[in-house]
This record gives C-alpha cells, structure tokens and sequence, in this order.
C-alpha cells in the first residue's frame, strides 16, 4: 500500500516539474485586462487588452490558461439581461478576485470557446502562463491530468 503511494507520489512529482518547465512568466500592472469576457482564446495574452479600445494589439493562433504566482486579479462577468448599464465607462462590479495559487482561463483552453469572464489585475504582480500544445503534450504523457 505504501510502495503503491510512493509511485503516485514520485508520478505527480514528474508532472508537476514537466507542468512548470512549460510555464512562461508574464509580469502584471494594475488594471490590466487578461481576459476579455466574449474574445476568443487565441488573443495573445502578452499584449494584455487595451482599457480604451477594447482589444488587444496582436491575436496569436494558440489558447492559453494562467496560474496566478503573486498579486490580486479581479473577476468580472457582465450578464447584460440581469442589470442594464446605463453608462458604459462604468466598470461592472467584480464577482470574485483570485490570488497567489489560483488559476483562470482554462475554458478557453480546454474547449477552445469564447471567454467566459474578464479578469482585471489589481496590482503588480506575476502570472504563469501555460499554452494549449504544452497542455495537449502533458495529457499525452500524463493520464490523470
């Protein structure tokens, strides 16, 4: 029983350190947009969204997800039908804010469809970014994720 743990130790181990060798770290600014609710998963994540325009500068072909390392990131989800905006400079209020551990965007990434919500960041902080063929070659190698 214990040799049987061990191996599923050692096997999550490997995982986890191939997992961290794909990420690549993209450094935040407050009231940055990394995602934008209804944008496609292929907007490149390090031109982060434009405030004033809406959109992001360059689209890039792959989808990505995010771990958040440090810092502050805000969730927001506009349901248009539930609360008219009477003044579209106003911000909608966040339903939830994510730190140091969590994770967003993997919707995108995994059924490669419109994104669901918006996530703002808050503060300075650090985000590791993880791209769909790195993902699709860690599910190869590795069942249970």
């Amino acid at each position: 029983m214990q040799r049987q743990r061990l191996l599923e130790k050692k096997e999550e181990d490997k995982c986890i350190t191939q997992l961290v060798v794909k990420l690549e770290s993209i450094f935040t600014s407050p009231d940055m947009l990394y995602l934008q609710q209804e944008d496609e998963a292929q907007k490149n994540p390090n031109t982060a969204v434009d405030d004033e325009s809406g959109s992001a500068a360059n689209d890039h072909e792959e989808s990505f997800m995010y771990f958040i390392r440090n810092g502050k990131f805000s969730v927001h989800v506009k349901v248009e039908h539930l609360k008219p905006v009477a003044d579209d400079s106003e911000k909608p209020q966040p339903v939830t804010h994510l730190i140091d551990g969590d994770h967003f965007g993997e919707i995108g990434l995994i059924f490669e469809c419109k994104r669901t919500a918006t996530v703002r960041s808050e503060n300075y902080g650090t985000l590791a970014m993880l791209k769909k063929s790195h993902y699709v070659e860690l599910t190869k190698t590795f069942d249970s994720l």
